[in-house]
C-alpha cells in the first residue's frame, strides 16, 4: 500500500494545524519578549533619562541608543550607554 499527500489531506488537517502553529508561535514570542522597560526622565539629573524596569523579572544587560540617518544607516550614540550588569 502506498500513501501520498495531496490537496485533500492538506485541507483536512488545515483547520487543526494552523491554530496550533499560531498558538505555539505566539507563546515563543511572548517568552522571548517578556521584559517590560520604559525610558523615563531621571529625577536626579535634569535633562537625563533612565531605563526603568516595569516588569516582574530582574533586568541585566547593556542598553544603547541608536539613530537612523536619512539613508537608513544606523549609528550608535556613544554618550548613551547603560550597563545594569
Amino acid at each position: 500500500m502506498r500513501f501520498s499527500l495531496n490537496t485533500v489531506n492538506f485541507q483536512a488537517v488545515l483547520p487543526t494545524l494552523v491554530p496550533l502553529a499560531i498558538g505555539y508561535s505566539a507563546g515563543m514570542i511572548d517568552y522571548f519578549f517578556r521584559g517590560k522597560i520604559d525610558y523615563v526622565p531621571d529625577p536626579a539629573n535634569p535633562g537625563g533619562f533612565l531605563i526603568k524596569n516595569i516588569g516582574t523579572e530582574p533586568m541585566k544587560g547593556t542598553f544603547r541608543v541608536y539613530y537612523d540617518d536619512q539613508s537608513g544607516t544606523r549609528h550608535p550614540l556613544t554618550d548613551y550607554v547603560w550597563d545594569t550588569g
